[in-house]
């Protein structure tokens, strides 16, 4: 029996392809399955009450098979589902965040509003996040090579910019996607503000074990930047900057109380012999001056301004280490 055929008895339609639904999901046939229930759920309204229990058995499904039977509705009928209460607003979004396009996920989001909450986009961004060799663990995956589920950059960065956190899991997110070699949701997660302190380091540790040089630089930039600034208090700025690999640095302390900038070489590890100069706020580079001020402002400290009267000089170079 078809859709398309006329009956007298549409109610015994309806009930004869969700008995070959539930069929399907219990002799595996994920296809089968998720045929069934996108016609089930496009016949009427009433027929979607009926579906109520094919939702929930797929519920009770590892993720990939979950996603595969459940991708059959589309993301305007999964929002329904997720409205009507037969499924959750999480799983909804799980199931286009892995499975489908960036364009459904705008679609659904814009549907759902404000019934949409964290947890459920963060449990979106988990799914888009997912590399594909993780759901192999959900077994059967060699007969759906074809189904692409996983590694959606493009859909995380839609779930953040909808408010989904970065640091999902703990920051397991940043680290799995670095040691499985995709950049792609590393770069996502990394420009969306994960935090660095907290999972940056094993990040790019996982990537230079595994010898994925592309993560591990970008990561390692990433840290360098994040670490080249510190506020020692509301009026100190401190810029430290890498000379050589060497592990020569240069500080840069501008004291907004003082009015003094002071520069502080510390030579090589083998060498650590430091050299030291100070100099007035009226004798240093204004626009090297204003971007200190700039960047200790935007890390919540309260610089007293700068004075209308700066003198532009050239910044000064690098001091040479004692017996140079």
């Amino acid at each position: 029996m078809g859709w398309g055929r006329k009956s007298d008895d549409p109610e015994a339609i309806v009930a004869q392809f969700v008995k070959k639904a539930t069929r399907a999901l219990h002799s595996r046939d994920w296809e089968g399955a998720s045929d069934f229930l996108r016609n089930i759920w496009r016949h009427d309204a009433a027929s979607r009450d009926r579906a109520v229990q094919i939702f929930q058995l797929a519920e009770e499904l590892t993720s990939l098979h979950r996603y595969f039977v459940l991708n059959g509705l589309s993301a305007e009928g999964l929002s329904a589902a997720a409205a009507n209460g037969a499924i959750t607003w999480q799983l909804a979004l799980e199931v286009k965040a892995a499975s489908g396009t960036a364009a459904e996920l705008e679609a659904m989001l814009a549907i759902g509003g404000d019934k949409i909450k964290q947890d459920d986009l963060d449990g979106a961004l988990r799914a888009a996040c997912t590399l594909r060799h993780e759901f192999r663990s959900a077994g059967d995956y060699d007969d759906y090579r074809h189904y692409n589920a996983g590694n959606k950059p493009e859909n995380a960065l839609t779930l953040l910019r909808a408010g989904a956190s970065p640091n999902g899991d703990n920051g397991d997110l940043l680290v799995r996607a670095a040691e499985q070699n995709h950049p792609a949701i590393v770069k996502a997660l990394v420009e969306a503000g994960a935090n660095l302190s907290l999972s940056g380091k094993l990040a790019m540790k996982k990537a230079e074990e595994k010898n994925i040089s592309g993560i591990a630089l970008y990561l390692r930039e990433k840290l360098l930047l994040l670490e080249r600034f510190s506020m020692p208090d509301a009026e100190t700025l401190v810029e430290t900057k890498l000379l050589d690999d060497q592990g020569s640095q240069l500080r840069l302390v501008f004291n907004f109380s003082a009015r003094q900038v002071t520069q502080i070489f510390n030579g090589p590890d083998d060498k650590p012999q430091a050299a030291m100069l100070s100099h007035s706020f009226a004798d240093y580079d204004a626009h090297a001056l204003s971007e200190a001020f700039d960047r200790l402002r935007s890390m919540g400290g309260t610089p007293r301004p700068l004075s209308d009267k700066q003198v532009i000089v050239p910044a000064l170079t690098p001091p040479k280490p004692p017996g140079h």
